[in-house]
């Protein structure tokens, strides 16, 4: 009963961090995207004026 309470811990805290990487990798995601977006947009307009 300890063992699988203990393993049941152990699977919660791993999901729990999966959930806060996976949030962050999201998050670092679009912000990249944004970034390059504005690069390109900033390019853009140089090159147009």
């Amino acid at each position: 009963m300890f063992l699988f309470r203990r393993s049941t811990q152990d699977i919660l805290y791993y999901r729990d961090m999966e959930m806060s990487t996976g949030f962050f990798k999201k998050v670092t995601k679009s912000f990249f995207v944004d970034l390059n977006y504005y690069i390109v947009y900033f390019v853009y307009r140089i090159q147009t004026n």
